[in-house]
């Protein structure tokens, strides 16, 4: 083996280690929260020694900050794939499916990502990063609003947008805590509070029933 090749596996070691650490960060603070969750049990978890762990984290709040980020991001990519496609002349519902399906299997599958940003005591880079992602959901949202009732302002389509945002946080965990047919029908259920409160603001006219 070459001298070039030792660093190059060495690093890519690293970032093997690197990942096992946040999947490890990510099951304990899903069981415990990121406050009562320990740099030992996340090491632990990970199969590692706290040592070893300290080489590449100095503290559990830049675990919890490098987890969120890479959570922050696959959650944009998720958001912004499911909307890509043009809407103008899309049923209502399919477009509600594709704004709502996505992000609710992401949080599904991830339940550290809700724990990552609750009881968060003083700004951090989780809550500026956070909101980065919300503002950008926003905009994509208030987009939609542009393309599917244009006769709104854009105070409007932005407050609509903050509003259906709101509105998905207060229904989500009912979501979480169920499991089978309780949790569909809360998804449904979500849905239909969304449509209702689309269709009050008259953001489908002309759209085809689907």
């Amino acid at each position: 083996m070459s001298k070039a090749q030792r660093p190059r596996g060495r690093q890519k070691r690293g970032l093997q280690r690197i990942e096992a650490i946040l999947d490890a960060a990510a099951s304990v603070f899903a069981e415990r929260g990121v406050q009562a969750a320990t740099t030992n049990a996340i090491a632990d978890r990970a199969g590692v020694s706290p040592g070893s762990l300290y080489q590449f984290f100095g503290n559990k709040e830049e675990i919890a900050d490098a987890l969120a980020a890479r959570y922050l991001e696959e959650f944009q990519a998720t958001f912004d794939a499911a909307l890509r496609d043009d809407l103008a002349g899309m049923p209502m519902e399919n477009i509600i499916d594709r704004m709502i399906d996505p992000p609710v299997a992401f949080m599904l599958q991830h339940p550290a990502f809700e724990a990552l940003f609750i009881d968060l005591e003083t700004p951090s880079e989780r809550t500026e990063s956070a909101a980065r992602v919300h503002q950008s959901i926003l905009d994509r949202i208030a987009a939609i609003l542009r393309e599917i009732a244009p006769e709104m302002t854009a105070s409007q389509q932005q407050l609509s947008a903050e509003v259906s945002v709101q509105i998905f946080k207060a229904i989500m965990p009912l979501i979480v805590e169920r499991s089978g047919a309780e949790r569909d029908s809360a998804i449904v259920e979500l849905k239909r509070v969304l449509k209702s409160y689309f269709t009050s603001l008259g953001a489908f006219p002309g759209l085809p029933p689907s």
